[in-house]
């Protein structure tokens, strides 16, 4: 079936604020990369091991390996130990339904009188900037790839980053900086941001799509790719 995607601001309008309202973000703590969810220098929400769907590592030369399996699970992080040119994360954040008594983390066909559902999914990815092949397509459903060499990124500068759904280039796509709306992108599925400070960028799209579902209306996607500006 052909779903048509369409802008996730105009989402935003239709959903409650709680269904955009948490970050995932991966950050390399030296030998570990470390996943966590919530507020990033806030608040963490727990990571329930049953929704971290897939863990793929990218080495320098594109040979994936799944990571899922070596997964150290905290409360509210999640570790795994290796090197890695990229490492990619899907989270099924499941199935939501608003109703008059309000939300609930519940597909439409398990709640009465829903109003509005959806399904959300996260997929989240690290990049070494400096690893060779880190600036290519993981595959995921939806991912940020950077057209610009993060490399030579400085504080001040300005990158092109292209938001790609099931492979091509998405247009209308809400993009966000440490939580905070910075626009959409247009015709070509990219956006160029600013770097406004060194050390880590954390930045996410957000789409959404009808689908036929007993279980939803829509389909809420999201990516976040987070990398290192050096200070």
């Amino acid at each position: 079936m052909n779903h048509r995607f369409i802008p996730a601001l105009a989402a935003a309008v239709f959903f409650p604020a709680s269904a955009y309202a948490h970050d995932l973000w991966i950050e390399k703590k030296g030998a570990e990369y470390v996943l966590q969810y919530g507020h990033r220098g806030g608040e963490l929400m727990p990571i329930e091991a049953a929704k971290l769907k897939a863990v793929t590592c990218v080495d320098a030369k594109g040979a994936k390996s799944d990571f899922l399996p070596g997964a150290s699970f905290q409360p509210k992080a999640v570790t795994f130990k290796g090197t890695c040119a990229c490492l990619s994360a899907f989270y099924h954040g499941g199935f939501f339904s608003l109703t008059p008594d309000g939300e609930q983390n519940l597909p439409k066909n398990k709640v009465n009188d829903a109003v509005k559902s959806w399904e959300s999914r996260e997929f989240v990815k690290f990049v070494d900037a400096a690893a060779a092949g880190a600036q290519k397509p993981v595959g995921e459903q939806i991912e940020i790839v950077p057209v610009t060499n993060l490399t030579k990124l400085k504080e001040g500068d300005k990158a092109t980053f292209k938001v790609l759904v099931d492979g091509a280039p998405v247009a209308g796509a809400a993009v966000a900086r440490d939580h905070n709306p910075v626009g959409e992108t247009g015709s070509a599925g990219e956006i160029r941001l600013k770097v406004k400070a060194a050390g880590l960028q954390v930045i996410d799209a957000t789409v959404k799509k009808r689908i036929d579902s007993p279980e939803a209306d829509n389909l809420v996607v999201t990516a976040t790719i987070v990398f290192e500006v050096p200070r």
